[in-house]
């Protein structure tokens, strides 16, 4: 049976988007094999395709089945024809774009713009998985109680997850918990996360709608949220080298003698982690789903309850929450 298994191989890129975990360029047998490589052009369509066996990938562009009597590419509720770079079917939630042909693959801009599905929390691409795995790797010393599913969509890994909370001090049983319960509940959080952004993050579109940028980190101290009406879900940038820079408000108390306490101005420690923590947990979770934190009455310091617990864990100072904006 190994004869009968082919393995998919992306380039050095990795997938061109979040929806396209088998977007390959080559693919080899059992033994090693070169067997198919394929190159698309920004629709779909075939640009290269060479082969040494009759058989042929049935996934391709997008990672969904082609139709091998049509040629066609299945999405579920519609087929595509990635030749003629359109739907073969009007879109049924059409009603609520009518400035966009009900046809249009991207809205028709394949190149900057892509089309994931999936549900809660949901990595944009292969960076942001990398730097996902070595966060939690940082905080829980291995990131094997979660998993990414072929929709880029966080997950837990059930006995993996219960093991680690059980060894978890107080600070990563927090942020455990804190990501159990935002991985479960309705909302949902592209979380798109770049080494440098220089300001720029990359567009998101749903299909049939018009682009919707993520939120520049860069004038939010290294990350930030945004809801999209569009995408009917919250939109998470993170540039990690501006995050890894970032300080907080950290209030201290020092005496200069036996009755002389004075306040001190002082900084948090710096961690990237602690503000991905924050924006999913503290943000994401808190603020907006759970809806805790919600007014300018709430204490200041619960509205960075993760990123402290974060900072703690790494045994770095916690922000008194003071210089936080909502």
């Amino acid at each position: 049976m190994k004869t009968l298994r082919y393995f998919y191989h992306p380039d050095h890129l990795g997938s061109s988007s979040v929806s396209t975990p088998l977007n390959n360029h080559w693919i080899t047998d059992g033994s090693g094999n070169a067997i198919q490589h394929l190159h698309y052009l920004p629709f779909g369509e075939d640009w290269v395709d060479q082969r040494n066996a009759s058989w042929s990938a049935p996934y391709t562009f997008s990672g969904k089945e082609k139709d091998v009597e049509t040629g066609y590419s299945y999405f579920g509720a519609r087929y595509y024809d990635s030749g003629l770079s359109i739907w073969l079917s009007v879109d049924p939630m059409s009603d609520k774009y009518p400035n966009l042909t009900p046809y249009g693959y991207c809205a028709n801009n394949p190149v900057i713009l892509v089309d994931p599905d999936g549900r809660r929390i949901i990595a944009y691409d292969r960076t942001t998985k990398k730097f996902m795995k070595a966060y939690f790797k940082e905080h829980f010393g291995s990131c094997r109680m979660f998993k990414f599913d072929s929709n880029n969509e966080l997950k837990i890994r059930e006995r993996s997850f219960e093991k680690a909370l059980a060894r978890a001090n107080e600070h990563q049983r927090k942020l455990l918990l804190g990501m159990r319960d935002a991985i479960e509940v309705n909302d949902i959080a592209l979380v798109q996360i770049r080494e440098k952004t220089n300001g720029i993050m990359k567009f998101y579109v749903k299909e049939g709608y018009t682009a919707t940028k993520f939120p520049d980190p860069a004038n939010s101290g290294g990350g930030g949220i945004g809801y999209s009406p569009l995408y009917e879900g919250f939109l998470i940038g993170i540039s990690h080298i501006d995050a890894q820079n970032q300080e907080l408000s950290a209030s201290g108390m020092r005496t200069l003698g036996k009755d002389d306490p004075i306040f001190t101005e002082s900084k948090t420690g710096k961690s990237a982690s602690a503000v991905f923590f924050h924006e999913v947990l503290d943000e994401f979770l808190n603020f907006f789903s759970e809806k805790k934190c919600v007014d300018i009455n709430s204490p200041q310091i619960d509205k960075v309850e993760y990123r402290n617990a974060a900072l703690q864990n790494l045994k770095k100072t916690p922000s008194d929450g003071l210089d936080h904006q909502k």
